[in-house]
């Protein structure tokens, strides 16, 4: 438990799994509707929005919660937290453009034993990053394309958006600096001469 007693959250999480542990300063909220009544309404210092689990739609309804608390004076003042599930360069500039504050990849549960532990420590250490600095090492032809369900299928720009990605070279080149010793990256491919092939 938190030492701060002025240390209150919000979560906006639709799955709530893993569940979240009891404690009287975080409110839950399943929907983005119930999230923006509970930021509106009273003061929080952090607000965890959780894009895991959900489909393309209710990510874009995620995103433009998220929009929304920045930009309302009763909210925009809180951190707001975007909880990814991996990077998504595509959503990490939207949420960039949004003025959120901090990004985290981990489910919710564990980012607020991180903040909790903080907190009682009084080391104040900031959870997660800003997408910002997660991008300015993410490859920029590191591209996402949507698929069935929650999942996104993760391509190559530099090769037309025509090359799926493994785990390994994703952990390899495009999540990292990395990438800029990717041959894709280093050598682009040109546009297609017509039959849809690379040239």
């Amino acid at each position: 438990m938190p030492n701060d007693p002025h240390l209150r959250c919000l979560v906006c999480d639709r799955t709530a799994e893993p569940p979240l542990e009891p404690n009287p300063r975080r409110v839950s909220a399943a929907t983005a509707l119930s999230c923006f009544h509970h930021a509106v309404s009273a003061p929080f210092q952090w607000i965890f929005v959780s894009f895991w689990g959900i489909t393309p739609a209710e990510r874009r309804t995620a995103l433009e919660l998220c929009t929304l608390l920045k930009q309302n004076p009763h909210s925009k003042h809180a951190t707001v937290c975007a909880v990814l599930p991996g990077i998504h360069r595509e959503l990490l500039h939207c949420l960039e453009s949004a003025k959120v504050d901090r990004v985290v990849f981990r489910p919710v549960a564990e980012a607020l034993r991180e903040l909790w532990s903080g907190a009682s420590t009084g080391e104040g250490r900031p959870v997660g990053s800003p997408p910002g600095e997660i991008l300015a090492v993410v490859c920029p032809y590191f591209n996402a394309l949507p698929s069935t369900g929650s999942h996104d299928v993760h391509v190559c720009g530099g090769y037309r958006n025509r090359m799926v990605l493994t785990p390994w070279r994703i952990r390899t080149y495009c999540e990292v600096e990395n990438h800029r010793e990717c041959e894709w990256y280093r050598n682009p491919a040109k546009p297609t001469d017509g039959t849809g092939d690379v040239r």
